[in-house]
């Protein structure tokens, strides 16, 4: 599937079936995407939590800066898909592009299953920074996802055009429409 999804693209753009830059074209890349193979949109937002009803004022910070005015904070179209991604690794791609860090658990650096904090400059958004409930949750063509991202791969969940939408969500979802 995956060399079908090449071979299509292959005639739209001179990217396709090579290696993404930064991302494995060299051995010092910190994740060999492979082969781009497509090309996905990547949201990262925090519409819910602006940080006023928070009574610490580290937490009242980041999450006004992660807010951004209800505007995503990375907004990625035609974002580049490897073969060897998964809807996980595309995420953290997207936001290592825009200089963000990030924790998670379930494994190291791109391994990672759960995305439990992201990281810009001294401002944190993490899971319970806006409550007992909160964290990051994500959509995948406008579906919440029913497994961690590591589970959709390309070929067997993630494939070119898809839309991935990472959104903190203040109530374990209702707030994001879960």
């Amino acid at each position: 599937a995956v060399t079908a999804m090449m071979k299509a693209a292959a005639g739209t753009d001179a990217s396709y079936a090579n290696k993404i830059e930064g991302w494995g074209a060299d051995e010092r890349d910190p994740f060999d995407a492979g082969l781009r193979v497509g090309s996905v949109t990547v949201i990262m937002e925090n519409s819910t939590c602006d940080g006023s009803t928070l009574k610490d004022p580290t937490a009242q910070e980041a999450a006004k800066f992660f807010h951004n005015n209800g505007k995503p904070f990375v907004y990625e179209t035609n974002y580049p898909l490897g073969q060897n991604d998964s809807a996980m690794t595309v995420v953290l791609r997207a936001l290592k592009d825009n200089e963000f860090n990030w924790n998670g658990t379930g494994g190291g650096d791109f391994g990672i299953t759960y995305l439990a904090s992201v990281t810009k400059n001294e401002y944190t958004l993490a899971e319970f920074t806006c409550g007992a409930s909160s964290g990051w949750m994500c959509t995948l063509n406008g579906w919440f996802t029913s497994s961690g991202l590591n589970a959709y791969q390309v070929g067997t969940g993630i494939a070119d055009g898809d839309e991935l939408r990472m959104m903190y969500s203040m109530t374990g979802g209702p707030d994001v429409g879960y």
